[in-house]
C-alpha cells in the first residue's frame, strides 16, 4: 500500500494555526494508501461507522470512537457500510500538543496524543459526550483558527469531556467508565444503583462483580458517592431548601440523607453551607 506523508502548510491558510474538517466516508474495500504527517491530529464518529487502517492493523470505529493521531502513525480511513459515516477532525502543530504537556504534565502524560503506546489512543463517547463535543465542534468550526482558539478546544476537551471519572483505574473497562460518567447525571443517580446498572447495560451480578474489582466500590455506594458530591455542590452553590436537595438525589428520607452526607463529608448539611458559602470578599 503506499504511504503518504502530509504537511500542515498544505491545509490551512496564511495566519492560521490549526485545520478543522468534516468527512463524509463512503465504503471501500481498502485503501489505496496511508498517510502520516508532521502534526498531531483527532478525528471522531459522529454516525455510522468506519474502517481505521493504521500502523499496519485494521480497526473497527463506531458512533462515538475517538481516535488521538501522533505524526509518525500511519493510516487511513473507509466506510464500512451503505450509511455514509461522518467525520469531523481536527488538526495542529506537535508544537501546540507539545506546550500543553509540558504545562500540564500530570494531565496529558502518556494520554491522548501523548500516549506512548504502539497504536494511538482510542476513547468511546457516550451519548451525552458526543452532545458536548458537538457544541464544541460547532464552536471550533465558526471561530477563528487562532492558537487560542485550538487550545481552548483542547482544555474543553480534555478537561470537561474526557475527564475521567471518580475512581475509575486504568485496565477499566469502557462501558463501566461510560456508566461512571452517566451517573454523574442526576437523572441517572436519583435512580440509585438500578440506574448505575441500567446505564452500565450489562447483568446486574456482572456489573457489581466489575464495579468492586476496577472501581472497589458497589454501584450502591459509587452512586451514593455522585449522590453526595452533588448535592454538596448544591449546598454550597445555591440557596434552595436541604430537603429539596435530598429528594433530588432520590432520598425521600432526610434522616438517611443526613447520615449519608455525615459520612462523606464529616459535617452535616447545614454546616457545610455556611462553611462554603462563607463571603471572602
Amino acid at each position: 500500500m503506499k504511504r503518504m506523508h502530509f504537511h500542515l502548510d498544505d491545509f490551512i491558510g496564511k495566519g492560521e494555526c490549526f485545520h478543522f474538517g468534516r468527512s463524509r466516508l463512503e465504503r471501500t474495500r481498502r485503501p489505496l494508501s496511508v498517510h502520516d504527517h508532521n502534526y498531531v491530529e483527532c478525528f471522531w464518529i459522529t454516525s455510522g461507522a468506519a474502517l481505521h487502517w493504521v500502523n499496519g492493523h485494521r480497526l473497527r470505529l463506531t458512533e462515538g470512537s475517538m481516535v488521538f493521531m501522533r505524526p509518525a502513525d500511519s493510516h487511513a480511513l473507509t466506510g464500512t457500510s451503505a450509511e455514509h459515516c461522518i467525520t469531523p477532525n481536527i488538526a495542529f502543530p506537535s508544537a501546540t500538543a507539545m506546550h500543553l504537556k509540558e504545562r500540564y504534565p500530570e494531565t496529558c502524560a502518556d494520554r491522548y496524543f501523548w500516549s506512548i503506546d504502539a497504536m494511538p489512543a482510542v476513547v468511546s463517547l457516550d451519548s451525552r459526550a458526543l452532545q458536548q463535543l458537538g457544541e464544541l465542534e460547532i464552536e471550533i468550526e465558526r471561530g477563528d483558527r487562532s492558537r487560542l482558539s485550538v487550545e481552548r478546544f483542547l482544555l474543553q476537551l480534555i478537561c470537561q469531556i474526557l475527564r475521567e471519572p471518580d475512581h475509575v483505574r486504568p485496565g477499566t473497562p469502557a462501558w463501566l467508565t461510560q456508566a461512571c460518567r452517566a451517573t454523574a447525571d442526576p437523572q441517572i443517580f436519583r435512580a440509585g444503583a438500578a440506574g448505575f446498572v441500567k446505564a452500565a447495560g450489562r447483568a446486574h451480578e456482572h456489573v457489581c462483580r466489575s464495579a468492586q474489582q476496577h472501581l472497589g466500590l458497589s454501584p450502591s455506594a459509587y452512586v451514593n458517592q455522585q449522590r453526595m458530591n452533588w448535592a454538596a455542590r448544591q449546598l454550597a452553590g445555591t440557596d434552595r431548601q436541604i430537603i429539596e436537595i435530598a429528594g433530588d438525589c432520590g432520598l425521600d428520607n432526610l434522616s438517611h440523607f443526613y447520615r449519608l452526607f455525615r459520612t462523606h463529608h464529616h459535617t452535616t448539611p447545614r454546616r457545610y453551607r455556611l462553611l462554603h458559602q462563607a463571603n471572602i470578599v
